[in-house]
């Protein structure tokens, strides 16, 4: 009698474990969508796991509640536990088609339902319900299988990798179940045993507490993922204007210090142009702040297109812009200022025509390291240039 003492005892403290360790599970989930941001799915998950937990307990009582409560129901609940997950997963990870992979998440669990209750009711020798109930575990955890492993080509993570590995880990202890029922029957009473079934449940709870430890691991990631994203957005921003979406004139110096940088440690050529369009005030005065800003928006568009992508532009403030053109020397910045003029010329925005733009352009002298001191040069060739008469482009002094 002592064996069989030993082997009810091993069943049930299996089981209050396993209990324990889904509910724990589920509260935690369910703590966490109440406390902290979660992504759509991880509900699910929360409440995959009660109901696992709810199966197990009811199975527990097998002997006091009635064999369909104890027996069918639980293990509709029980094994309803991988179709949530795998909903949770086309929610979490937002898969295409995710309508059709629900059906099919549905319809599996559905046959799997039908198996379950056909066997109960014929009353199946034990381990021909042991072999359903592996088939199911299988049927079951492919779809979520699937849909880890695509995410896994888009985006590998470490805790991805671990909610992957303890999937696999279940589908090998099915496939092992299995291959004993089919090709070992030796080791078939084992495995219809309270001992067997133990090991079975306690192994899926193992699976689960790796998963669910891989879930939040993956949920937290994505959260931190969304603040370096956040963060490196309003980095971005801080650095651009808004209007022109070129860099701002804080950008532009961080940027073209840069270039700068390089051209002195490489002892290469760099030459800037400083662009203020002409009589934007009269603009402004005469068709609005509106249209200004959209004249000045149509300029840095006419300023870039001109330039090549190697060329730095920005916005400096108001009317006024900047651009920082490396390996370029003298005679070749005031092309490509001629090239920007005419540019201008060409902006039309509404009834708008007829804008212009003062340029001045300065080359880097052997002696010159920041970038400040060269656009200064350039900034007095403006103000040369629209003395000059404005609608022109001049070279800086050295």
């Amino acid at each position: 009698m002592q064996p069989s003492m030993t082997i009810g005892f091993d069943f049930v403290t299996a089981q209050i474990v396993n209990v324990a360790v889904a509910m724990a599970i589920s509260v935690s989930m369910i703590v966490v969508v109440n406390t902290q941001k979660t992504y759509p799915g991880f509900r699910r998950w929360a409440t995959a796991s009660g109901i696992y937990a709810t199966g197990m307990a009811l199975y527990l009582f097998r002997g006091v509640l009635p064999d369909w409560l104890a027996i069918l129901v639980a293990n509709w609940l029980y094994f309803s536990f991988l179709p949530l997950v795998n909903d949770g997963l086309l929610s979490f990870y937002d898969v295409r088609n995710a309508a059709v992979w629900r059906l099919v998440n549905a319809a599996i669990y559905g046959v799997v339902c039908v198996a379950l209750t056909v066997a109960f009711l014929l009353h199946l020798p034990v381990p021909a319900r042991v072999l359903i109930s592996a088939v199911a575990s299988l049927m079951l955890a492919t779809p979520g299988m699937v849909v880890l492993v695509r995410q896994v080509r888009r985006s590998f993570s470490a805790a991805l990798l671990l909610v992957i590995t303890a999937l696999t880990v279940l589908l090998i202890a099915m496939v092992g179940r299995i291959v004993v029922l089919l090709f070992m029957p030796e080791l078939v009473p084992f495995v219809g045993s309270l001992s067997g079934l133990g090991l079975t449940t306690t192994i899926v709870t193992v699976v689960w507490v790796a998963m669910s430890h891989g879930l939040f691991a993956v949920n937290s990631r994505r959260i931190t993922d969304e603040l370096i994203a956040a963060s490196r957005e309003l980095a971005r921003k801080a650095l651009t204007d808004s209007l022109t979406d070129l860099p701002n004139r804080r950008g532009f110096l961080e940027q073209g210090g840069k270039l700068m940088a390089l051209a002195v440690r490489g002892e290469r050529p760099v030459s800037v142009m400083m662009i203020d369009v002409d009589h934007f005030k009269r603009v402004n005065d005469t068709y609005g702040h509106l249209i200004g800003d959209q004249v000045l928006h149509a300029v840095g568009q006419a300023i870039t297109a001109t330039l090549r992508t190697s060329d730095l532009a920005g916005r400096m403030g108001g009317e006024e812009f900047g651009v920082v053109m490396p390996d370029t020397d003298l005679g070749q910045a005031e092309h490509a200022a001629e090239r920007v003029r005419a540019a201008i010329a060409g902006v039309v925005v509404g009834t708008v025509t007829g804008i212009s733009a003062s340029i001045g352009i300065a080359a880097r002298e052997p002696f010159e390291t920041d970038i400040a001191d060269v656009l200064r040069r350039a900034d007095d060739a403006v103000y040369r240039a629209k003395r000059g008469g404005r609608n022109r482009s001049v070279a800086a002094m050295p």
